[in-house]
């Protein structure tokens, strides 16, 4: 839930920066963000969204010592997830927020762990293509845009501070 979640980010920022020596500690510390990645895949609300997707940055900007190329791969397939149709079911009026939070995301992993990418750029791919294409207005009968972007005449369009942000994006290859 949504409270429990928020103190989630505080707990991982107290995390140390190193692997434990313990197998099993090692393994559960590497687990910690794909863990994370399927919560987000499965957001019910938007705080619940927001405190993990917080969770995930802090993770990935205190210690990078706790991903690992699986972690970062599993990172950009939810990015790519959260992006498309089969996103969970978002507030359309927080769009540009939630918009904003996916390519800050997407930023940290180039900045942060590009060398975890390992050359796999067309996992990176699928994450810029739909960023893209959700800058496009979306039409009427499409439904190739994820629910928090579908929300009519309720929803929040994506502004140009949005396709800024991709721009960031980009520049940061």
């Amino acid at each position: 839930s949504a409270p429990s979640y928020l103190f989630l980010s505080t707990l991982i920022s107290t995390f140390e920066d190193r692997l434990e020596s313990n197998l099993e500690l090692k393994t559960n510390q590497l687990a910690l963000l794909p863990h994370l990645c399927t919560l987000l895949t499965q957001s019910p609300d938007h705080s619940s969204f927001n405190a993990l997707l917080t969770s995930t940055n802090t993770l990935l900007t205190s210690t990078p010592s706790l991903t690992s190329q699986h972690s970062i791969e599993t990172t950009l397939t939810t990015l790519a997830t959260l992006t498309s149709r089969t996103s969970p079911p978002l507030p359309a009026i927080q769009a540009p927020a939630i918009y904003a939070r996916l390519c800050e995301t997407t930023r940290l992993i180039l900045l942060l762990h590009r060398g975890r990418l390992g050359g796999r750029f067309h996992l990176l791919l699928p994450v810029l293509q739909n960023l893209l294409f959700l800058l496009f207005t979306p039409h009427a009968g499409r439904g190739a845009f994820p629910a928090w972007l579908r929300g009519g005449e309720a929803g929040a369009p994506l502004t140009e501070g949005n396709a800024a942000q991709f721009a960031r994006v980009m520049a940061t290859l």
